[in-house]
């Protein structure tokens, strides 16, 4: 006997054993209706021809070699829609051999897969190898799947690519009350590693840092995008004065050798130290790019700028060596970010009046 006969014996065999499963299911409906006096609600009859239907389509499938169950949505007929089908779990296909297709779902226009539950896994596909879930439309939704208080769509992959999109324009559309995304931190750095990444990867590292990976390699070369030590894009602004120390408000005098002043740079004031411009640098700006301006200076000194809150100093800021120099230097200061303050600390002999000007800051 070839091959070719054991096989079509095989599903001789089989075919045998789902007709008569098929039998005994038709015996057991027509025998719990003739037990029933009343006639069948609408709901029974539609359930038991689903019923019906969905046995009739897994005998049918089982007999191809690739796919379990097909399923095909299309233009409404005239007979009554099918209803829902029932049961923990409600459908089961298994392909045979394993690393076929267990369910094709094609639709026209609308859902060809809405999979529904109150609790648990809405749709759950798994392969051995390939696509554990496929859906294809010609219009409309292939594979919709909505969960009221857990997950939607979930893809594990234990040694491939977990979930896969492909669109046009949009390979993926993201969004949440919360987020639009959310990247889960793991491991280190990808520059420690030894891993092989392609090209366009991210990665949100333990500590916080995103990167992106400019060219292939092991490790490649990586981009760091954001992290708790970087201070974002930079954004340029119309030059405006935040602090003068001849105005009346919001602190006036010199800065005498010894002192510091926490100056506020989140607002843009006039010549008398009004406001402005309220939070002309935002809430949680990381950094400006600032002129700061000795006036009137007595002796020689120093004036050193620091983030908010930070007293030592390491260097100075701006120097003067005589009495009444005017002098100005552009630079990029590091901002207390909780709050926008700088901390301005004057040293050497001297005294001097200061104004405080930005120009950009980084967010």
């Amino acid at each position: 006997m070839t091959s070719t006969d054991h096989r079509l014996d095989e599903l001789e065999r089989r075919n045998a054993e789902l007709t008569t499963e098929l039998h005994s299911l038709r015996s057991l409906l027509e025998r719990n209706q003739q037990k029933t006096s009343a006639p069948p609600t609408a709901d029974q009859t539609v359930s038991r021809r689903h019923a019906l239907r969905t046995a009739g389509a897994v005998a049918a499938g089982a007999l191809a070699t690739t796919v379990a169950v097909t399923i095909t949505s299309a233009a409404p007929a005239a007979a009554a829609p099918l209803g829902p089908v029932d049961g923990n779990p409600a459908i089961t296909a298994t392909a045979s051999p394993g690393d076929g297709t267990a369910i094709s779902a094609i639709s026209a226009s609308g859902r060809a897969i809405d999979a529904q539950t109150t609790s648990g896994t809405g749709l759950n596909g798994g392969a051995n190898s390939g696509i554990g879930v496929a859906g294809t439309s010609a219009s409309g939704t292939a594979v919709s799947a909505i969960s009221l208080t857990s997950i939607g769509v979930r893809g594990v992959s234990n040694s491939d690519i977990g979930g896969s999109f492909t669109g046009g324009p949009y390979g993926l559309r993201a969004n949440g009350t919360t987020s639009n995304l959310l990247l889960v931190p793991s491991g280190a750095s990808p520059l420690s590693t030894t891993t092989t990444y392609e090209q366009g990867a991210m990665h949100a590292d333990q500590f916080g840092n995103l990167w992106y990976c400019t060219t292939a390699g092991t490790p490649g070369e990586w981009r760091q995008l954001a992290g708790t030590n970087t201070a974002g894009p930079y954004h340029p602004l119309t030059p405006g004065r935040v602090y003068d120390s001849r105005a009346q408000w919001p602190f006036t005098g010199r800065l005498n050798t010894g002192q510091r002043r926490t100056v506020f740079t989140g607002d843009k004031r006039d010549q008398n130290g009004n406001v402005t411009t309220a939070n002309f640098v935002p809430a949680g700006a990381q950094a400006v790019m600032a002129n700061i301006t000795v006036v009137e200076t007595a002796y020689s000194g120093w004036l050193a700028a620091n983030p908010g809150g930070t007293n030592t100093v390491s260097a100075s800021t701006i120097n003067w060596s005589d009495n009444g120099q005017i002098l100005a230097n552009g630079i990029a200061l590091t901002l207390n970010p909780t709050n926008r303050n700088l901390t301005v600390i004057a040293g050497g002999p001297g005294s001097t009046d200061f104004l405080i000007d930005i120009f950009g800051y980084w967010l």
